[in-house]
């Protein structure tokens, strides 16, 4: 079976702390749209590893720009599985 970055890294509820960090840090936008987030929005691990929640990793994206990056990565995911990586 290929190791995947889910096995070893759980998610990690991202502290109030780091979550307005980086809501301010981004301008309370998207950081693929633009698309203006005074409330909501998801944070996105940049490196895929939803146990890394350094600042360094998080991003601010929009529910449309998150759904599709997502399911990019799942599509990612499950292809490498098939080829055996």
């Amino acid at each position: 079976m290929v190791p995947s970055i889910w096995d070893d890294n759980r998610r990690k509820a991202v502290s109030p702390n780091k979550r307005d960090y980086t809501r301010h840090k981004q301008g309370y936008a998207c950081y693929k749209c633009g698309t203006s987030l005074k409330r909501g929005g998801h944070l996105h691990h940049r490196n895929g590893n939803p146990g890394d929640n350094n600042l360094g990793n998080l991003q601010l994206w929009c529910t449309k720009c998150h759904r599709e990056k997502t399911a990019q990565q799942a599509k990612e995911r499950a292809k490498r599985r098939r080829m055996g990586w």
